[in-house]
């Protein structure tokens, strides 16, 4: 990179950073509160608090005891949302809860405005694009980054899912240059903080990559016996039932992109059986049905993945398995939130090399315009059997993921480009 390119690369990092911070400095961050707030009971010792809740567990109802916690830290008619993180995410928190959540609110929007960037250039070069400069590198990615829903919503949120990616893209990153066991181990803090990353590890398995397995089994093994050693039985016991709640429940959003919600409404629109969704947020008991399409989708997907990659050029292969899964684990999933797809924005302007230059542009173009926060708010309307933006994006998705599947093998990228990268062994 010449001292020019760096200089572009910085601006446009410092332009990201001075947008960001200027819009969203002092928002109280609701996803982040939860973490917050979670930490607190902890280190107050009123564990039942940390997954109090309704019995529809997602929704705008906040237990009595974190309204007073809330008004308490002066932010009297501020929203927190349930903790339905691992028990040892609010371990984690419980020394930062001495200070003002604002104040931690504000350092943890620069620390993931870091994050994003940093998870920017260990995507460059885990794709490692020989045809797409590191300034159209970041020219792209910031592009995405400040306008895109998936992106600013994580960073509205102060989600934590910022900093999850990041460790998969150092998995990612580290496994394509050779180090297996640090791959491993970096998926494996991923996987303990929010559990989907786990299935990232079929990479792995299909790869028949062990030592990168093993190195995920071992972090995992003793993050799990650190949280119930530390935190007991019981609390592990109310995260689980949290998780059979969710399980049971048909959570539907306008930021959803969840092919359940998706299926769900499509069928009774088209029937005629719609309940009109009359706010932003429908919670309706889940079908045995939709759930079975859901889990189908996921078993279909990645065994169509696997099969698709075989024989492939190995690095080709390894990138294509990653951007299919960061794909179809998110529209798979029961909440399919748009942040949840900020892993497959990170390698999206690497599409190029992946599948040329025509299909970049019109996945590029598609993707930053219909999934910008002003192209998902003008499509938000309540009053009708569905929700628009799911009807629309959740077809364009699968459409991407369709084409991650069935799109031809491109030539492989100049040996200069390929020399240092470590061979994932087929041990």
């Amino acid at each position: 990179m010449t001292k020019r390119d760096a200089f572009f690369c910085v601006f446009l990092i410092l332009a990201f950073f001075a947008y960001t911070l200027s819009d969203l400095w002092g928002n109280w961050a609701t996803d982040f509160s939860a973490y917050y707030y979670a930490g607190h009971f902890w280190g107050t010792g009123q564990l039942d608090q940390i997954y109090a809740g309704t019995e529809q567990v997602i929704g705008p109802q906040m237990p009595l005891e974190w309204t007073f916690a809330v008004v308490e830290d002066g932010y009297a008619g501020e929203q927190t949302y349930p903790f339905i993180y691992p028990p040892w995410v609010a371990v984690l928190m419980t020394p930062f809860t001495n200070m003002d959540p604002m104040i931690l609110m504000n350092g943890v929007l620069v620390l993931n405005c870091s994050l994003m960037i940093a998870s920017m250039w260990l995507a460059y070069r885990f794709m490692q694009p020989h045809t797409v400069s590191p300034v159209i590198w970041t020219l792209y990615s910031v592009l995405l980054f400040a306008i895109s829903f998936t992106s600013t919503i994580a960073l509205y949120l102060g989600q934590i899912q910022i900093l999850v990616f990041f460790c998969c893209m150092l998995a990612f990153e580290r496994l394509r240059y050779g180090a297996h066991w640090s791959a491993g181990m970096a998926l494996a803090v991923a996987a303990c903080l929010k559990v989907t990353p786990g299935a990232l590890i079929l990479i792995f398995i299909w790869n028949r990559n062990w030592r990168a397995l093993g190195g995920f089994i071992v972090v995992s093994a003793a993050i799990l016996a650190f949280s119930y050693g530390y935190m007991g039985v019981t609390i592990h016991a109310e995260f689980l039932t949290t998780l059979h709640k969710l399980e049971e429940q048909l959570f539907i959003a306008g930021m959803g992109f969840s092919v359940e919600g998706f299926i769900f409404d499509l069928v009774h629109t088209i029937k005629g059986t719609g309940i009109v969704h009359n706010s932003g947020e429908m919670i309706f008991e889940k079908p045995d049905w939709v759930g079975y399409f859901a889990k189908g989708l996921f078993v279909f997907g990645a065994a169509a993945i696997w099969w698709r990659t075989r024989g492939m050029y190995q690095p080709r292969a390894l990138q294509r398995q990653f951007v299919g899964l960061a794909l179809l684990i998110p529209l798979a999933a029961p909440l399919g939130w748009a942040h949840y797809f900020l892993l497959a924005t990170y390698v999206l302007p690497a599409f190029g090399v992946l599948f040329g230059q025509r299909a970049f542009n019109v996945i590029y173009l598609t993707y930053l315009f219909l999934f910008s926060m002003i192209a998902q708010m003008l499509m938000a309307r309540v009053g009708l059997t569905f929700f628009p933006q799911i009807m629309i994006s959740v077809p364009i998705l699968l459409g991407i993921l369709g084409l991650v599947i069935v799109a031809p093998a491109r030539p492989r990228e100049p040996a200069q480009q390929t020399q240092n990268i470590g061979a994932i062994p087929a041990e």
